[in-house]
């Protein structure tokens, strides 16, 4: 999958300035901060590279919006597990 290569170019090319990556799951048409889930582009993104995250300090940051409290924190949660390596 071509996203998922791209993606993977993105984080192992971060440079030591940089502090975070603004991960889209929307196809990068507008800023509409929807959640993850095990089956998005998103986690699949974060998932496979989490060792270069984790090593390199990169910020990842769940954007909400107005979603549910319960919402937010299945998806906080399902970021922790990724990253919990």
């Amino acid at each position: 999958m071509e996203h998922l290569r791209n993606g993977k170019k993105l984080f192992l090319s971060t440079s030591s300035v940089r502090t975070g990556n603004h991960l889209s799951e929307n196809e990068g048409l507008c800023d509409d901060h929807n959640l993850i889930h095990s089956d998005s582009l998103q986690y699949k993104l974060i998932k496979e590279n989490a060792e270069s995250i984790l090593q390199r300090g990169i910020n990842v940051t769940l954007e909400a919006g107005d979603q549910s409290f319960e919402d937010i924190r299945e998806c906080y949660f399902l970021i922790e597990e990724i990253l919990s390596l």
